[in-house]
């Protein structure tokens, strides 16, 4: 299907600059203005190729915007546009308007012009399916740090906590439920509804105790999570009942450090994070905290987080610095083939699956941006886009959220106090 552009105006307040021959533009929506074209100009053909699962149908019907200079056209997914009356010389071709879920490997390109010839430019575009859920993760936006929640392209923003001091969410496996550490002196687990109301307390720690990186059993009966004193040692592994009673169970007791656990959906494993041999690495053990086994052995700091196994307890997503950088690898649950899934000059870090398994959520420092990534390594995304604040912790649902109002459309809250 080809569509051609008639001439257009140049918009009153766009901005035109010619660098060495290349033509620049910015176009103002509804505005107009006058194009000056010569005999001798000629033509640019536009063709984009959009493939992936039922990308013509349904991941961008709209197509997307294509921009030449100041002359500015919609193409279909699969489709070309033909700009006519381009001035020789080398100009900017973009396209623009791709939704979350599509990438392509450079949304810009150049073409040169000769007198009344005809330049090509391709674009290949890669969509994949939305994802559904929401992300929950921290956030120092609005003063301190509260619980927030997002879709998966970073939509529909809303803050669950006012406290100041809410760290670590984490779904429950219905998607009802965030698990969190509220302190501000001791921290401790909580557990509150998916819209920030009725909050409860799981966990009474002693003075001077810490709590953080709570994650639910796949059942929804635990929370584990790991605690710490002031002086950081020892750090150990527990889990608690979720039905209110505070029973809970200490999982793992070594002078090291183990921290951040994560378990298997089928519940009968917990991975976690020790320096027991050294340095940071990526155990596994069973539910009940027996048999550790280190499934990394590197000698670089390997972290998981709570949201580090795929949904089919195949692989896990973990951070490390094996590349002299913090970032993102996927390996068996065995521990076999670890592949490198970030490669950017930033710190990669945190690492939880999409609850279909296609995506992984993560923060970026120093930037402090939520990002999503195909679990192939391709179409990174930053989907919190404001590196004013530092958001971190992402964890995602798995898209069966079930949310609290009153009638009015407001929010019930848990009592006064904060969360």
């Amino acid at each position: 299907m080809e569509e051609t552009i008639n001439k257009q105006l140049l918009p009153a307040h766009g901005l035109l600059g010619v660098l060495g021959g290349l033509t620049l533009a910015m176009v103002a929506c509804g505005d107009t203005g006058t194009l000056n074209l010569t005999d001798d100009s000629g033509s640019i053909v536009v063709a984009v190729q959009t493939s992936g699962a039922t990308a013509k149908a349904t991941l961008d019907p709209d197509g997307f915007s294509v921009l030449v200079g100041l002359q500015s056209k919609h193409v279909a997914s699969n489709g070309t546009v033909t700009f006519i009356d381009v001035p020789p010389g080398e100009h900017v071709v973009s396209i623009e308007e791709l939704q979350v879920n599509c990438t392509t490997p450079d949304n810009t390109a150049s073409a040169t012009v000769v007198t009344s010839g005809t330049a090509q430019v391709a674009f290949k575009v890669t969509c994949w399916p939305p994802t559904t859920g929401r992300i929950a993760f921290a956030s120092d936006r609005y003063g301190g740090s509260n619980i927030y929640s997002m879709k998966a392209d970073g939509t529909e923003l809303r803050q669950l906590t006012t406290s100041g001091h809410s760290f670590w969410p984490a779904w429950s496996p219905n998607g009802w439920k965030i698990a969190y550490t509220l302190g501000g002196g001791n921290e401790e687990t909580y557990v509150m509804n998916s819209d920030g109301s009725d909050w409860t307390r799981l966990t009474s720690s002693a003075h001077h105790h810490h709590e953080e990186a709570p994650a639910w059993s796949p059942d929804g009966s635990r929370v584990a999570f790991s605690r710490y004193t002031d002086t950081w040692g020892p750090e150990d592994i527990y889990a608690v009942d979720t039905d209110g009673s505070g029973e809970e169970i200490r999982l793992t007791s070594h002078p090291a450090r183990d921290f951040l656990p994560a378990w298997s959906p089928d519940g009968s494993k917990i991975a976690f994070t020790t320096d027991r041999d050294g340095n940071e690495e990526v155990y596994v053990m069973n539910a009940d905290g027996s048999n550790p086994v280190n499934l990394t052995n590197n000698s670089a700091s390997d972290v998981v987080w709570a949201g580090g196994w795929s949904p089919d307890g195949t692989r896990i997503v973990f951070q490390t610095g094996r590349t002299g950088n913090s970032e993102l690898y996927v390996m068996n649950a065995d521990g076999s083939d670890p592949v490198n899934l970030t490669t950017s000059h930033l710190q990669e870090k945190g690492g939880a699956w999409s609850p279909d398994g296609t995506k992984v959520v993560f923060w970026q420092d120093p930037l402090g941006d939520i990002f999503v990534i195909n679990s192939d390594g391709t179409g990174m995304k930053d989907i919190s886009g404001n590196s004013a604040f530092l958001d971190r912790y992402p964890h995602w649902s798995n898209g069966q959220e079930v949310l609290h109002f009153e009638p009015q459309g407001l929010l019930r809250m848990g009592p006064s106090g904060g969360r």
